[in-house]
């Protein structure tokens, strides 16, 4: 029996070890959500940049100086004008207090929760 019986200190240490692959998935998963997270909330803005870098490089093809400055121009402004159009305007409510008013007085209420981000 001396043989085959195994210390909790190795049998911590074979577990870790086993463990190991599902750990790295998890951590992995980890960063990856993040990753999704940042792209989701930021997802216009990398957009309009691969935008503006590609307009960069067409304008540099040019070899006119005015017309990359005006295609660069004019498409961040276009890029400016959709982003301040698709914003949502200012809350209807600003306390919990109003929320619960509204919710509480006996008539079907649809709640949106947006973010601009």
């Amino acid at each position: 029996m001396g043989q085959h019986s195994l210390s909790s200190s190795r049998i911590k240490e074979k577990l870790e070890y086993s463990c190991q692959p599902l750990i790295q998935l998890l951590l992995f998963t980890q960063v990856t959500n993040q990753m999704r997270e940042l792209i989701n909330q930021h997802s216009f803005m990398i957009l309009a940049t691969i935008i503006l870098l590609l307009a960069a490089g067409v304008g540099l093809k040019m070899r006119n100086p005015l017309i990359q400055a005006s295609l660069l121009i004019g498409l961040a402004s276009l890029l400016l004008v959709i982003q301040l159009g698709l914003r949502t305007g200012p809350s209807t409510l600003n306390t919990n207090d109003e929320l619960t008013k509204i919710m509480g007085n006996g008539t079907p209420t649809l709640i949106v929760v947006y973010s601009d981000y």
